[in-house]
């Protein structure tokens, strides 16, 4: 901050013959004190400069500039701005250079009371002393900057050369990033004294950066279902197949950069932090390109994010019917039929399954999400079964089982289990007849019919992963029934193999019931909330036949009359239709 004669003429009142320094620092007039008050009042608040303080008549540093320039005649106004725009910026963060700014303070307050001492007991006893011109010099705490502030000599004292100043610095352990500029030109300067001046400024490290994934593709697969203005449900929009091509980039790797050592004032390197390179999402089938910019897929398939990892499954295409010419097909990736599944076949993967016609009595299983565009006609013998999701125009005369939601445009006279949610709201919307299980919730238009079909439909638990429980059970006792007969037989080769095929079928069937019994564990030992989880249960429809009953926490009640616009629930330890 320059403090020009406009600003000082709020201290004191100038006259061609000045007063005395003792009767200046006697006594502030009212006015002045007003006008100080008034000035400190206009600042902003938070914005008052820490270095007023020196410029109080009574201090050291006010004293000492007024006895220079009284026997000095080349002293300027003091300009007291720790970070002026004048030079270049220092290296130094603001709330550090508040906190050097009160520690130079300080120092300035100390120095200037020593050298107003010496000078005063000079010119009180008339003695014709000299004395050389000084220098304050203060390093920062961190050794980036240091500032130097220049006293005039008294009477016939020595001036302050560019080598004397260099070397004081260098006592002071400041020898690198001094400004050569300003110690050429200081001497010349009109302001050379009572002026903070950054001599030295260090240069600060820049830290590496970070590197970070820009991914191509999307780590959650969000399946949109797209309903038309007249409610119908496009199914081949449904594609749970996310294509990818052999070389085609998945993501973009933006690998950490080193960081750049800085240096302080005392020429002694400063570290600086090497950025943290990214976890690359590398899975099956993807690799690292040559040049490391990017992850990129091995082969052609679908791709999709495991939670840690990208995975590219190599995808299975049926260009036609899956029929004799086909055979049967299991796959350990996702499959792509763009016709029909006949009557007799069975589809089996790991990964998801996309039908684009229809589904007759076959036997389709997931262990993802299964897509059927065309709908089922299950003669009573068809099964669908997922381990995710199941998406159909409609399925008639099936077993359909999904561990997570079932979507379709009607289910008539079926089996169905969810432990999650069953919803049939497009196109037709109907449930007509069949057994219906739902974890949570089941919605449809339609419910019903007018022939009042049986239509049960029962809510709450976990109705695929009890049938998977109870099935499994089922089957092993079977195999171990099989193995005991087998083994009572005369030794042979065909005992061999067969027992063989049925042992490994064994320990893969338990192996299965241990993870459920597990899952049930689990799901037993967490604090659930019965009761909020039976207002979780719940029919809505449009219109509900006689003939449908709903059974929730093994309650049942029975429709008897047609109701419209309703609720099923579990209310007051009874089903109630609202």
């Amino acid at each position: 901050m320059l403090f020009s004669k406009n600003f000082f003429s709020r201290f004191v009142k100038q006259s061609d013959e000045d007063n005395a320094i003792e009767e200046i620092t006697l006594k502030k007039s009212e006015d002045i004190v007003e006008e100080q008050e008034k000035a400190l009042l206009d600042e902003p608040q938070g914005k008052v400069n820490i270095f007023d303080v020196m410029l109080e008549t009574s201090s050291a540093f006010y004293k000492l500039w007024k006895i220079s320039k009284d026997t000095y005649k080349d002293v300027q106004m003091p300009v007291l701005e720790f970070c002026s725009p004048e030079f270049e910026p220092l290296p130094i963060k603001e709330n550090t250079l508040k906190s050097e700014e009160s520690v130079f303070l300080q120092k300035l307050d100390g120095f200037t009371k020593k050298r107003l001492e010496k000078i005063s007991s000079a010119l009180e006893s008339e003695k014709d002393t000299n004395y050389d011109a000084e220098m304050l010099i203060h390093p920062s705490l961190d050794r980036m900057a240091a500032w130097i502030m220049l006293f005039p000599p008294v009477n016939q004292g020595a001036e302050m050369t560019k080598e004397e100043i260099i070397t004081r610095l260098a006592k002071r352990g400041i020898t690198y990033g001094l400004d050569d500029s300003l110690l050429s030109q200081i001497s010349e300067r009109e302001d050379q004294y009572f002026h903070i001046f950054p001599i030295a400024r260090g240069i600060q490290p820049i830290d590496g950066k970070d590197g970070e994934i820009i991914d191509h593709f999307s780590r959650e697969h969000k399946r949109c279902i797209e309903v038309d203005e007249f409610n119908n449900v496009d199914y081949t929009s449904v594609d749970t197949i996310r294509k990818i091509e052999k070389d085609e980039i998945i993501c973009d790797i933006i690998l950490a950069t080193k960081g750049v050592s800085g240096m302080n004032i005392s020429g002694r390197e400063v570290p600086a932090k090497d950025g943290v390179d990214p976890n690359i999402p590398q899975g099956r089938n993807t690799a690292v390109s040559a040049d490391k910019k990017s992850l990129i897929a091995t082969c052609a398939g679908h791709i999709e994010f495991s939670g840690r990892t990208f995975n590219v499954k190599s995808v299975y295409e049926v260009r036609g019917d899956v029929d004799y010419s086909t055979g049967n097909i299991k796959y350990l990736g996702d499959v792509r039929i763009s016709g029909d599944v006949k009557s007799g076949f069975t589809v089996r993967a790991t990964g998801d399954i996309y039908i684009g016609g229809a589904v007759e009595s076959a036997t389709i299983e997931a262990g993802g999400t299964v897509v059927i565009v065309g709908g089922v006609l299950g003669q009573y013998d068809a099964v669908i079964r997922s381990h995710k999701s199941i998406y159909a125009k409609y399925m008639e005369h099936s077993n359909i089982y999904a561990r997570e939601e079932i979507n379709a445009g009607s289910l008539i006279d079926c089996e169905v289990y969810s432990d999650d949610v069953i919803v049939v709201c497009n196109g037709r919307g109907v449930i007509i007849g069949g057994n219906i299980f739902a974890g949570k919730e089941v919605s449809a238009k339609i419910i019903g019919s007018k022939a009042e079909l049986a239509t049960n439909i029962t809510l709450g638990g976990h109705p695929f992963d009890d049938l998977e429980y109870s099935q499994l059970k089922s089957q092993l006792k079977q195999i171990e029934e099989k193995i005991s007969i087998l083994e009572k037989q005369p030794k042979s080769q065909n005992k061999d193999g067969q027992l063989s095929k049925l042992r490994i079928e064994l320990c893969s069937n338990k192996i299965k019931l241990d993870k459920i019994e597990k899952e049930f564990e689990k799901i037993n030992q967490e604090q659930r909330n019965e009761a909020e989880d039976l207002k979780k249960c719940r029919l809505t429809c449009n219109t509900a036949y006689p003939g449908t009953s709903v059974t929730i926490n093994n309650y049942t009640l029975r429709l008897e009359n047609i109701q419209n616009n309703c609720t099923v629930k579990f209310a007051e330890g009874k089903v109630v239709c609202v």
